[in-house]
């Protein structure tokens, strides 16, 4: 609601206030004694409550209906003047009546636009932590199919091959799995856990690779006693295979991880040709773009990320500081 039609509300309700009192008292001043008056705010005080939590319980639905809101002021104008030609003085009481019920109607009106207000503004807040929480679901459950596709493959050329370790690799991409579906579940997680996944995703690519030496992956710091938001750093690592352009080269795809207590430093670089432009799929960019929109939601105002491209190549560079919140 804009400054200005808030100071609008003020003013007109102190005007509205101060002058149903003054001419109230004006009124009542010349048509009854004093010991009168004394007895009719007495009296009229009682009324209160009930003028109060009319207006409280029925307001909207009277300004609504715009035909109830006019025969109540013809009904109100009718019985003033009658009251008035029957006997002056009543009219006294009867202006008494009708001070309290603007003020206290007015008072009760807005009470219930401030509790409606509240209530919706509280309804509103539970949507948006719903739809906050809907959002991230929906972005960390993003799965890249096309490596489950190429890792069961590599696994089935492994059986005949050497079973050992085709049984070995099914064990992990089983762990993949499970960690994606079930313990990535979660707000955070154990850094440690997360670590073990990327080692295990690493494992897994390694299987159809011919140059053994293309990763490069180093861990630095101790992860213990540090959360993360699961699934974070992977869309960098899978991206990194997906545009890597030599695959024939040492430490084509370097990964390092650089760990404080106070912060999470990822660094990603692969080899990347202008050239020579793998070709993207649908999935591409998806999981990129995901990770982005997370880290808004999550760390905001607490990550930086950079992602560059300097001569062959391609370099993301990810900090996420863990107490700027």
């Amino acid at each position: 609601m804009r400054q200005s039609i808030v100071i609008s509300l003020h003013v007109a309700f102190w005007v509205t206030i101060i002058s149903n009192r003054v001419l109230s008292n004006f009124i009542v001043g010349h048509l009854l004694e004093a010991s009168d008056i004394k007895h009719a705010y007495f009296y009229s005080t009682f009324l209160q409550p009930l003028f109060f939590y009319l207006f409280y319980s029925f307001t909207f639905n009277i300004l609504k209906n715009k035909k109830i809101l006019l025969y109540s002021a013809l009904l109100l104008t009718c019985i003033c003047l009658t009251v008035f030609f029957i006997k002056p003085q009543f009219m006294g009481y009867l202006v008494m009546v009708i001070s309290n019920f603007v003020a206290w109607g007015i008072t009760g009106g807005l009470f219930r636009f401030f509790v409606d207000w509240l209530n919706k503004d509280k309804i509103q807040l539970q949507l948006s932590r719903q739809n906050l929480q809907s959002e991230l679901a929906l972005l960390r459950t993003q799965i890249n199919p096309h490596f489950l596709f190429n890792s069961l493959h590599n696994i089935d050329t492994l059986i005949s091959v050497n079973p050992e370790k085709a049984s070995d690799s099914l064990i992990k991409l089983s762990d993949l799995m499970r960690y994606n579906l079930h313990d990535a579940d979660t707000d955070f997680i154990e850094l440690s856990k997360e670590m073990d996944y990327v080692k295990k995703y690493l494992s897994l690519q390694e299987l159809r690779l011919a140059n053994k030496e293309l990763i490069e992956f180093k861990i630095d710091g101790n992860t213990d006693n540090i959360k993360i938001a699961p699934m974070l750093f992977m869309p960098f690592v899978e991206n990194a295979f997906k545009h890597i352009t030599d695959k024939e080269v040492k430490a084509g795809i370097s990964i390092n991880f650089q760990i404080s207590k106070h912060w999470i430093k990822l660094d990603v670089i692969n080899v990347f040709d202008e050239n020579k432009k793998t070709v993207k799929d649908e999935t591409s960019g998806i999981g990129l773009s995901n990770v982005k929109r997370r880290l808004e939601l999550i760390y905001p105002n607490s990550h930086k990320l950079e992602i560059s491209k300097e001569k062959d190549r391609y370099k993301v560079e990810l900090t996420i500081d863990m107490y700027a919140n």
